[in-house]
């Protein structure tokens, strides 16, 4: 896999490497970063709840809402010709339940790639962190499909494999609802646009 080195402003990097302990001019100047693919990223794995409103107990699902819906995404994906990576956001009412839902929902899409930094020196892993490429929101009804989603979308420069994730948040319109958010990962032959 060819490797492209990206270039991020020096107050970024200053935050990152702060954020890692190592904040001093000389550290700054070793130090590379770099969209990673997922087997570099796996060293500094974060996850999100994976939780959705139907995995609670009937009782506490209950007592908390009035309205039973879950929170969708797709994995990230190329689009477009694999000229961007694309993910989508919806909701879902659940039917199993008598349910008193918005008509709406505010859905929020985060796309993101990771980005690690190397010592330029050993080449040795300081740490990884995730870029937001690109973050939408829309209101929408549920049930998914066209005009019932939400999309994120950044465009590629190159086909390098790069790890990418989705993060999906379901606001619903007017009504109480729980902070469960959805995340799917997937490598993408798609160096991110700088």
């Amino acid at each position: 896999m060819q490797t492209r080195m990206i270039a991020l402003a020096g107050i970024a990097c200053l935050v990152f490497l702060a954020s890692i302990g190592n904040a001093n001019a000389q550290e700054e100047e070793n130090i590379t970063l770099r969209y990673a693919s997922m087997s570099e990223g796996e060293i500094a794995r974060d996850s999100h709840d994976n939780a959705s409103f139907a995995s609670l107990p009937e009782v506490l699902q209950q007592s908390l809402l009035s309205c039973s819906y879950e929170t969708k995404g797709d994995y990230p994906h190329t689009s477009n010709s694999d000229t961007e990576a694309s993910a989508h956001g919806w909701w879902t009412v659940d039917d199993d339940y008598p349910s008193d839902c918005p008509q709406r929902a505010d859905v929020e899409v985060e796309l993101q790639a990771k980005v690690c930094a190397y010592d330029r020196r050993t080449g040795e892993l300081k740490g990884c962190f995730w870029d937001t490429l690109d973050r939408k929101e829309k209101r929408i009804r549920p049930g998914g499909g066209a005009g019932k989603r939400t999309i994120a979308r950044h465009d590629c420069i190159d086909s390098d494999l790069t790890y990418y994730r989705s993060i999906v948040d379901v606001d619903l319109v007017d009504t109480w609802d729980l902070p469960f958010k959805v995340t799917n990962a997937a490598d993408l032959e798609c160096l991110p646009r700088p």
